[in-house]
């Protein structure tokens, strides 16, 4: 009596009745786990997650939450952290911690710096079972700000950008980095860009953030006077505020991605 396996089905050569799966003697233990691709980043915040049964390893990016910006031509906020493994071990069946980190305020209120109302604040941190990535620090208030500094691999964490001198020109975000594990490459963790003024002698103009969500200064025309948030999922620091106490941009929330490949199924013959 022949058997064989095509396509997880099994075809068996015999001459047992029709209704009949298997051959005697012939059991399955485990089916297939396909292959597949967990993103968390719905709502940041803590929940769980339990690894399938017999998966052992995981490719795991693990990015926390952006810093907020700054006000009144101030510092954008830092890229948040990011960390990386193309092969993390899990316990099989396990049920793990996993935390999204929300992107940090921006600072909010106007007239001179830092004002009244909401101070900027750094990113969350975002964790994976005993993986922890840290969030980026907001960005400072006023002086024509700097760019924040983007985060990194490695849980390299991006610093608020700082003031540069009233009337100076601030600078762009830092560019983050760069994975492709969604499938295609995507840039996680650029810092927010500084702030500026209106247009005017002596005076700095809001900058880009860095490439990886950081959000853009505000330059103060056109109605833009608070500093851009940085992307969501993506741990962007947010834009600083222009001059007179604009806003700074909120800091982009994280994101947790994690993919593994199919493992066969078991079977067992008594």
């Amino acid at each position: 009596m022949g058997v064989k396996f095509l396509n997880q089905n099994i075809v068996v050569n015999s001459t047992r009745p029709t209704g009949y799966k298997f051959p005697v003697g012939l059991s399955v233990r485990d089916p297939e786990v396909p292959a597949a691709t967990v993103t968390f980043n719905s709502t940041p915040g803590p929940g769980s997650y339990t690894i399938p049964n017999r998966v052992n390893t995981v490719e795991l990016l693990v990015v926390a939450g952006g810093g907020g910006g700054g006000q009144n031509l101030a510092g954008g906020g830092g890229g948040a952290g990011v960390t990386y493994s193309n092969s993390y071990s899990v316990t099989p069946g396990a049920s793990v911690t996993v935390t999204v980190g929300a992107g940090g305020s921006g600072a909010q209120g106007y007239g001179p710096a830092p004002g009244p109302g909401v101070p900027q604040s750094p990113g969350g941190s975002s964790t994976f079972a005993t993986i922890t990535s840290n969030g980026g620090s907001s960005g400072s208030n006023g002086d024509s700000g700097s760019g924040g500094a983007a985060g990194g691999a490695n849980n390299t964490t991006g610093t608020g950008g700082t003031g540069a001198g009233f009337g100076a020109q601030g600078t762009a975000g830092g560019p983050g980095v760069n994975y492709s594990i969604s499938g295609s490459p995507v840039t996680y963790g650029g810092g927010g860009g500084g702030g500026g003024s209106p247009p005017g002698p002596g005076y700095g103009q809001g900058q880009p953030g860095g490439a990886g969500g950081g959000g853009n200064g505000a330059n103060g025309t056109g109605g833009s006077v608070t500093g851009n948030p940085g992307t969501t999922n993506l741990g962007g620091g947010g834009g600083g505020g222009c001059y007179q106490g604009g806003p700074g941009g909120n800091g982009g929330s994280g994101v947790i991605i994690m993919k593994y490949s199919t493992v066969p199924a078991v079977f067992s013959v008594n």
